[in-house]
């Protein structure tokens, strides 16, 4: 069985621990990519899917330097090897007008939880968007 890719856009490291550690149960499934930044996102989806290995998710913090989820957001949807790669905005803000914003491009949109077994179920929700992804 083939892995499939997430890559995961956030520039909180502590945050980086703990999704690492919700993922883990599913590293024979999920092959989870981190980069600090909107920037680093694009670039790294560029090559992953010239390489062919096109990500079933991406995970996208609202607030990173050099480049913010928004605006990542935006130039994926721009561009057309990356329009169609199912989002998921990942974020501390419950804000409506994020919310709001997420839906008009086209995006999933999950409040960062609290609590680690949040996290965990969390989890398990992107792997299974990444397997109907794959069934597509």
């Amino acid at each position: 069985m083939t892995k499939s890719t997430i890559v995961y856009a956030d520039d909180d490291l502590d945050d980086l621990f703990i999704v690492e550690q919700a993922f883990a149960p599913f590293a024979d499934q999920i092959n989870l990519v981190h980069v600090p930044d909107g920037h680093v996102a694009l670039k790294t989806l560029k090559k992953l899917c010239a390489d062919g290995d096109e990500p079933c998710l991406v995970l996208l913090d609202m607030n990173m330097p050099v480049m913010d989820g928004r605006q990542t957001l935006m130039e994926m949807r721009r561009l057309e090897q990356l329009c169609n790669i199912p989002v998921a905005i990942f974020t501390t803000s419950s804000s409506i007008s994020d919310q709001r914003f997420a839906q008009e491009w086209n995006a999933r949109y999950f409040t960062k939880p609290l609590a680690y077994e949040e996290l965990q179920q969390l989890a398990r929700t992107f792997v299974r968007i990444c397997a109907d992804e794959v069934e597509k």
